[in-house]
């Protein structure tokens, strides 16, 4: 299975755009990674990387004096479908999306793509929050 990083690097039919987010720090990418390893389907593409906050850069979004920030979220949800599973999380970090969260993995044989989490519709409790931290960056 591919995690994020490998798929960034190693795509070259993935299309290239700019968007800011909170980049989860690698040890909280790690523990998101081993807390739902288990729930990850064979085949999907792993993630774990981060919040998207808006498309483009900072200065057009809500997080325009925030680049370079620690800033901490809390997973506290799970969401899951046939396409993509993410978790619901809390956080001071603005987002543009109306459910803020951090998708764990995407089914791209099954026509899934990672913007596919905001379509997600049913969340359950996990078991335990899992506390995270990242960098607002800019990605592109």
């Amino acid at each position: 299975m591919l995690n994020f990083f490998q798929w960034l690097n190693e795509s070259t039919d993935r299309p290239r755009f700019i968007y800011t987010a909170l980049k989860l720090d690698e040890a909280s990418h790690e523990k998101l990674k081993s807390e739902l390893l288990g729930e990850i389907p064979e085949g999907w593409k792993l993630f774990c990387h981060h919040m998207t906050i808006n498309l483009g850069d900072a200065s057009v979004g809500p997080a325009a004096d925030l680049v370079g920030e620690t800033m901490t979220l809390r997973a506290v949800e799970l969401g899951k479908d046939e396409k993509v599973m993410a978790v619901r999380v809390e956080s001071d970090c603005p987002s543009n999306n109306s459910i803020k969260h951090v998708t764990v993995a995407v089914n791209f044989a099954g026509g899934g793509k990672p913007k596919d989490s905001n379509d997600l519709t049913d969340w359950v409790d996990l078991p335990s929050t899992i506390e995270l931290s990242g960098v607002v960056t800019v990605i592109g």
